[in-house]
């Protein structure tokens, strides 16, 4: 912590007598005996050919339950110098990280120091294409008393070379990017290259996208070997090898001005191959289609057809769990606008996702099939009140193939209702109505030969639940002053007028229950109840905020809560941010508090 007081202090020194950009930013976050700070210091000078970064960060963590510090500062400059055709630097950096952990660390707190000294290189060879080239050495002392060994030094170098190659040709746009990035240092070795070949195409009719990925990489495994009395050491025990290629490709276009479809494919092959361990060796295949096609009927009726296809291969050591999956879904949709506020949409789905396994011998086969119905409805009864429906019908089943567990073969069935009502009192009082009913009922398909095995048995079931919410929401700012047709669709620039002033009173209930069914009934097992009330202020004057929000639960438990929060932001330069919520839980006879803070300075 001294050390980043110091460093701050010189940077101050230097940002005064030089003309350059300065950032501070810090958060603090407090949650009943836990602590988290966190700053960012970044010093940032410009002129024609010179540039000088120096960067300060921290993060803190202190959970006093446990008697556990955690914290972690980084300090890196970047001196850069530019030519007409080139630009290069020296980085210098400096970690520190310390653990204080004593249920695990009972032998004293671990200690790490990390150093990176390194050269980059930019070369602008075209205007099109572009080089970096980046090597560091690498420096690590680790001093870990809990295993018995003073010091684990680790040193070594990372090198990366990224490359940018792009190409404008009539509509045509094509981009090529690689990266490569190996890094070799003691009881570590990461070897990598990420490459991407994009292309897009536009008209007025046709839009299309296609992207080519390949990624590659070799990760050497070091563990940890050895005892108290001959010493511990790092010793490689396996190799990774992986490696991911992946085509995707989108097409849009509209064909006339009623009719218009995308669509969108995509393939993947990775593979994953150790040395030793060859049991968790893998390998995943997959594609996938997908076409979506609206049709303008009327000029107040559309129809919508989504159709998708995807199969995946999945291989494994252990060819028993070798599986093949299989999915279908098409969607069919309407959609009516009368008139400009008045809308009802219908849509069906169906999808089959079927699983195979070719080599098991257990029948772990099956089919899950969903069927949704989807309806909603927007209708404005009068110019001032405003109604809309949401109703959902869902079936989901389940189907093993094999009789040995065919006894899980079961149906659930869903409804869900929503209806919601807004109504504007003059233009700054706005009532809203929000209830919600839903159901759900599991069946089992041969629930009548079930029966007690080792205590389990499996009952149908079911699960309700209701709720209602009443808001009552004020503004001092005209809510229809300003809109559009729409004045149910309220813009954020009402928020941030500098006079605003908005109030909000809510009340909510909850609840819900479950059973199970016995013979012809159901017998309930399970409720919970819950009633919710708050009043929310929010006080905008300027660059300042306020908002308080006290709020109370209660019901099969009782929480008292507040929430005050300070906002002040100048012309995106000064920010602050101060948030304090204490909670009440009667029930359990605790207080609950959390604190939040985050400043931001720019210069």
């Amino acid at each position: 912590m001294k050390k980043s007081i110091l460093a701050f202090i010189i940077i101050l020194m230097i940002s005064s007598s030089l003309l350059a950009k300065l950032e501070f930013k810090s958060t603090y976050h407090e949650y009943n005996k836990n602590h988290q700070f966190d700053y960012l210091l970044d010093y940032n000078y410009i002129n024609d050919k010179l540039e000088l970064d120096l960067e300060n960060s921290l993060r803190k963590l202190n959970n006093k339950v446990f008697d556990q510090v955690n914290s972690q500062s980084n300090y890196t400059a970047i001196l850069s110098y530019k030519f007409p055709k080139f630009y290069n630097g020296l980085i210098v950096s400096y970690q520190n990280v310390y653990d204080h952990y004593p249920e695990y660390h009972r032998e004293g707190d671990v200690k790490q120091n990390s150093y990176t000294t390194g050269y980059y290189l930019n070369y602008s060879v075209t205007d099109s294409l572009s080089l970096r080239g980046e090597t560091k050495i690498l420096y690590d002392i680790l001093d870990d008393p809990n295993i018995r060994k003073d010091e684990f030094n680790r040193k070594g170098y990372k090198s990366s070379l990224v490359g940018n190659w792009g190409l404008s040709l009539h509509e045509n746009d094509i981009h090529l990017n690689f990266n490569y990035a190996n890094e070799n240092k003691t009881n570590n070795y990461i070897n990598q290259l990420k490459s991407y070949l994009n292309h897009s195409y536009q008209s007025d009719y046709l839009n299309v996208m296609n992207n080519i990925s390949f990624n590659t990489s070799k990760n050497d495994i070091y563990t940890l070997v050895g005892d108290t009395l001959v010493g511990y050491d790092y010793s490689q025990t396996n190799s990774q090898l992986k490696d991911d290629f992946n085509i995707r490709s989108i097409i849009e276009t509209s064909i006339t001005d009623r009719f218009g479809f995308v669509l969108n494919s995509n393939f993947n092959k990775s593979n994953s191959r150790y040395d030793s361990s060859t049991n968790k060796n893998s390998k995943n295949l997959s594609y996938d289609f997908f076409l979506e096609s609206e049709y303008l009927a009327t000029n107040w009726m559309s129809l919508l057809v989504n159709l998708d296809y995807g199969q995946i291969e999945k291989d494994f050591f252990q060819t028993s769990n070798n599986r093949n999956i299989e999915n279908i879904k098409t969607v069919f949709g309407v959609n009516f606008n009368n008139i400009y506020l008045d809308s009802l949409s219908v849509r069906q789905s169906l999808e089959k996702v079927t699983t195979n396994y070719p080599n098991s011998t257990y029948g772990l086969d099956n089919d899950l099939i969903t069927e949704i119905t989807q309806v909603s409805m927007r209708k404005m009864l009068i110019d001032r009140v405003n109604l809309k429906n949401y109703f959902t019908y869902s079936k989901w089943e389940e189907v093993n193939i094999s009789s040995n567990l065919s006894a899980n073969n079961n149906i659930r069935t869903s409804y869900f209702f929503n209806p919601q009502l807004e109504i504007l009192f003059g233009d700054k009082l706005l009532l809203t109505q929000d209830y919600t009913i839903k159901i759900d009922y599991d069946d089992y398909v041969y629930d009548s030969y079930n029966y007690d095995y080792d205590n389990i048995n499996l009952y149908d079931r079911y699960y309700r639940q209701v709720s209602a919410e009443y808001k009552l929401e004020y503004n001092n700012s005209p809510i229809i002053a300003g809109m559009d047709n729409n004045i149910w669709e309220i813009p954020d620039r009402l928020s941030k007028r500098s006079d605003n002033l908005g109030v909000t009173l809510s009340y909510k209930y909850f609840a819900n229950e479950a059973g199970d069914k016995r013979s012809s009934v159901y017998i309930i097992n399970g409720q919970n109840k819950r009633n919710e009330m708050y009043l929310e202020v929010k006080k905008k004057y300027e660059d300042f905020s306020l908002t308080v929000k006290p709020q109370l639960e209660w019901g099969d438990s009782e929480i008292y809560e507040l929430v005050s929060l300070i906002n002040y932001e100048y012309a995106r330069n000064i920010n602050f941010l101060l948030r304090i919520k204490p909670k009440i839980d009667v029930d359990k006879d605790e207080v609950i508090y959390t604190v939040d803070s985050e400043i931001s300075l720019r210069f």
